[in-house]
């Protein structure tokens, strides 16, 4: 699937929430909460995250995925350490799964961490059995795990 990565700038900032919570969203949705406190919450959670993506990894670099011209996803790589290239976060919107844009996406990972002679790592939630049934599909496994996340990694 043919697709751009340009980088993230304030413009997006709409369209980053909005994929948070098309991505996020239903981790919160059985909350008995109105709906204005529910999105309260999402966006708190979703600048949460961003804030600490950014201190986690301060040398990342967050970009948007385009199909079409149009924003159908994110990519947050981290490539500063030596021997891995970490990827941060990938997102696609829910009506662009399914189509192979995650797998186009992270085979171009993969393939600059090859020419870099990397590993290509990232973290997955143990309940996100979807995206851990993808990421082994594309050959990644489990290098190390806690309650929460498992570690995972791809050799090429």
């Amino acid at each position: 699937m043919p697709f751009t990565l340009r980088p993230v700038t304030g413009a997006d900032e709409e369209f980053l929430y909005r994929l948070y919570e098309a991505t996020h969203g239903q981790q919160f949705a059985l909350l008995p909460l109105a709906p204005a406190q529910l999105e309260a919450l999402v966006r708190m959670q979703f600048n949460a995250q961003r804030t600490g993506y950014r201190q986690q990894y301060p040398a990342s670099e967050d970009s948007v995925i385009l199909t079409g011209g149009e924003p159908s996803g994110r990519l947050w790589l981290d490539d500063s350490s030596r021997t891995y290239l970490h990827v941060v976060d990938v997102a696609i919107l829910p009506e662009h799964q399914g189509a192979g844009l995650g797998s186009a996406v992270l085979r171009l990972v993969m393939e600059q961490a090859s020419r870099a002679g990397k590993t290509v790592t990232l973290h997955v939630a143990r309940m996100n059995v979807r995206a851990l049934e993808f990421y082994r599909r594309l050959g990644f496994k489990v290098s190390s795990e806690d309650e929460v996340y498992l570690e995972l990694k791809h050799h090429s």
